[in-house]
């Protein structure tokens, strides 16, 4: 009997089981308040086709083929949509949006009680979003543009000494991206491009990114969340401490410069005794952001340019003025860009 009780509760239960999965579906794909959307069926039942994605770095690719067979708007995900115009890009990510980007997993990025702009909520993240954007606009980014180029020179001559070298183009973006991004924030670079050699904390980087994105996309799911709250603090404390450590000394040998003298944007975030900056701990909690928010996704970008450069040679036809004697004397400044025109021939017609 005993035998026979287990393996009816076993049927039971698996019944169950079946039929909630295909009753969930049937909801996702049918009543579902994003049933109305486009997109393929198969996305709509859940979340795993976005999640395998995710996990495999092909998120982009992945949204990218969605929208070019749907459309502007496409459900990628039993509660997802993925916009691609510009009023989504101003509703969703703009200073005045009204609309926030769901939270990731706690604990990460916290640091000191503060939250960063990434896990904030309300009139904190706010707060910190129109504050970060103030150091992106047009005006403060023209005063820093000779920092800018000296870092491109400064590249472009060090490449030039490995002529005839296997270069491994991806190492040099880092140094560049994250040396421009330290010399803006903090008014002296990482010393990456000089040396030829990654510090400590910028090869980390990437390991604890992909940790990050794991966490963040498994968050989505109940079982994930709750294990989730059972994790070692210790193994958290330990993430965390190693993460912030470098940025942590950068910021506070920043603030011990003298205020008047020192170079680098991070005194323009601190709140001064208004309530409109950051405080010190938020300061300390959204370094690292700004760091490889800047820095390594724009290596990335780098990365690709050469590839996509090859690929539409044979479209293309090149006008440049070859006045320099060297190709490293050309000078890498907005001028220099002025007088090089690339004419795609599909458009001359």
């Amino acid at each position: 009997m005993g035998f026979v009780d287990s393996y009816i509760t076993l049927t039971i239960f698996g019944v169950g089981l079946l039929l909630y999965v295909v009753g969930n579906a049937i909801y996702n794909i049918y009543f579902h308040p994003l049933s109305k959307f486009p997109g393929p069926k198969y996305l709509a039942v859940g979340r795993i086709p976005i999640t395998l994605a995710t996990l495999r770095g092909q998120k982009a690719q992945f949204r990218f083929n969605a929208h070019r067979k749907y459309g502007e708007i496409v459900r990628i995900a039993s509660n997802e949509l993925s916009f691609a115009h510009a009023q989504g890009w101003r509703d969703i990510y703009g200073t005045q949006a009204k609309l926030q980007m769901a939270k990731p997993a706690s604990g990460i990025e916290e640091q000191e009680g503060a939250q960063s702009v990434v896990t904030a909520e309300g009139d904190t993240h706010v707060r910190q979003k129109r504050m970060l954007a103030t150091m992106f606009t047009e005006k403060m980014l023209k005063e820093k543009e000779s920092l800018f180029i000296s870092h491109a020179d400064l590249l472009v001559k060090r490449l030039a000494m490995l002529e005839g070298q296997p270069v491994a183009l991806g190492d040099w973006y880092n140094f560049a991206t994250f040396d421009m991004m330290s010399d803006l924030l903090f008014g002296e670079s990482l010393g990456m491009l000089s040396n030829s050699e990654y510090v400590p904390w910028v090869r980390s980087i990437h390991g604890f990114l992909k940790a990050f994105a794991f966490i963040t996309v498994l968050n989505e799911y109940l079982w994930f969340r709750v294990l989730w709250a059972f994790f070692p603090s210790k193994i958290l404390n330990t993430l965390r401490e190693t993460h912030f450590l470098f940025t942590s000394q950068k910021v506070e040998h920043y603030l011990q410069l003298d205020e008047k003298t020192r170079a680098g944007m991070m005194g323009h975030l601190l709140d001064g005794g208004s309530r409109k900056g950051l405080n010190l701990g938020e300061l300390h909690t959204n370094a690292p952001i700004l760091i490889f928010g800047g820095s390594e996704t724009s290596a990335t970008q780098l990365r690709s340019l050469p590839k996509f450069g090859l690929r539409i040679l044979p479209l293309t036809k090149s006008h440049t003025i070859r006045s320099w004697s060297t190709p490293t004397s050309m000078p890498v400044s907005r001028k220099g860009c002025d007088i090089i025109r690339l004419v795609p021939m599909d458009c001359q017609e």
